[in-house]
């Protein structure tokens, strides 16, 4: 990724989270929850996600390409693909749940239209969506040789999620949820067509935006329908890493037929006294770490099949690990890797709760030893409706309780 693309990124990732906490969203103390979220009576089956995994099917009567977005003023953009008329394509999509429909853009007679489809509530649901007769044709073998026919962005092209932990499992902790906060944005792709590169890969950036607690933890990812051997093997690597900071490295963890894990190290050297980026702004650029995963796999069905489930949200699971003594955090539903010292396949307590949140867009943290729920007033609410209610609880803060 060069520094221009770059740059876009971090402009709309600030653009964004101006908007995921801006001047237009009232703030009521009269309206503000009491007590902190240890207090709260969590439903049993509340999954604390806030996205579902929806499966768009797409037929068309001639192949084209299309745009996938998540509003209909074309700002978010989910996906690009080029879609066949022998056999209909399904996207996985992460969808925030407080989506209801999603728009195709299609371009006919040179003109580009936008088609809306409403999708259901559930998780893993399958949509079924039908382009109409007037779509362009396009020619797959004239397209962009340099990536794959279909590239996913997740949470949306050109924009951070934010990812929150609590480092003192097995205990509760404070729910300030800042304990390591780090921004998201992946962008996997594959190739459908039948040119002589089939290249499939996925681009990942990963900032650190803050460090609130004390234990040696750090920031990985396991990429679970990856192997090792498919990234690193006697041909050569297959992946480069870039850092905004030179202090600041991803390393690779896994080896051979384990699956694919990286670290971030180095983010001890970002602290100012215990903390950063949590006690008030903190001065320091918060760096941006990018992973750059690319193959030629035409020949190579099992691989291939691999790089293509990349596409899925589900199969990038992010945790913390402690260096001392290995014990991994996640985020609910996901299970440790082969390297844990703990053997925790659900990550929540008896009584639901979590150590850690992923929010698909950026926001701002709350200030240290502030409860999550008194910074965001209507997270309680959505904790307690067991992710019913207010599943945008992550759009309007009180901004003297956040570090944006």
């Amino acid at each position: 990724m060069n520094k221009t693309t770059l740059l876009n990124l971090l402009i709309a990732a600030s653009t964004a989270l101006l908007m995921a906490c801006g001047a237009d969203d009232v703030y009521d103390p009269e309206n503000q929850q009491s007590g902190n979220t240890s207090e709260l009576k969590v439903p049993a089956n509340f999954s604390w996600a806030t996205t579902r995994n929806v499966a768009l099917t797409i037929s068309t009567p001639v192949t084209t390409a299309i745009a996938l977005y998540g509003d209909e003023k074309g700002k978010e953009l989910l996906a690009e693909a080029v879609v066949t008329k022998e056999a209909p394509t399904t996207l996985s999509i992460d969808l925030p749940t407080a989506k209801k429909s999603v728009y195709v853009e299609y371009s006919s007679k040179g003109t580009k239209k936008m088609l809306k489809q409403d999708v259901t509530a559930s998780t893993r649901a399958n949509t079924t969506i039908t382009l109409p007769e007037e779509v362009d044709w396009y020619n797959i073998e004239t397209g962009d040789a340099s990536k794959g026919d279909i590239t996913m962005y997740i949470p949306s092209k050109g924009q951070f999620g934010t990812l929150l932990f609590e480092d003192m499992y097995p205990q509760k902790g404070d729910y300030d949820m800042n304990d390591f906060v780090a921004g998201y944005y992946i962008a996997p792709y594959y190739s459908v067509g039948n040119k002589e590169t089939f290249y499939e890969g996925t681009d990942m950036q990963l900032q650190i935006r803050a460090i609130g607690g004390s234990n040696p933890y750090r920031l990985c990812v396991e990429l679970s329908s990856l192997l090792t051997e498919d990234i690193v093997d006697a041909t050569g690597t297959y992946y480069t890493v870039t850092s905004s900071n030179p202090d600041i490295e991803l390393e690779l963890l896994s080896s051979g037929d384990q699956p694919v894990v990286f670290a971030i190290n180095g983010t001890n050297s970002l602290k100012e006294g215990n903390f950063f980026n949590t006690e008030e702004a903190s001065s320091t650029s918060m760096p941006i770490v990018t992973l750059s995963i690319k193959r030629d796999l035409k020949d190579n069905v099992d691989a291939t099949s691999r790089f293509i489930a990349l596409t899925s949200s589900e199969n990038y699971n992010f945790f913390l690990q402690n260096t001392s003594n290995k014990q991994e955090i996640h985020l609910k539903g996901y299970n440790v890797t082969s390297m844990a010292a703990n053997n925790d396949h659900l990550f929540a307590t008896a009584d639901n709760f979590v150590w850690g949140i992923k929010v698909p867009t950026l926001i701002a943290h709350p200030i240290e030893r502030t409860d999550i729920s008194q910074a965001y007033p209507r997270f309680a609410s959505w904790v307690t409706s067991g992710g019913t209610a207010d599943t945008d609880w992550y759009t309007s803060c009180n901004s003297s309780k956040v570090i944006k």
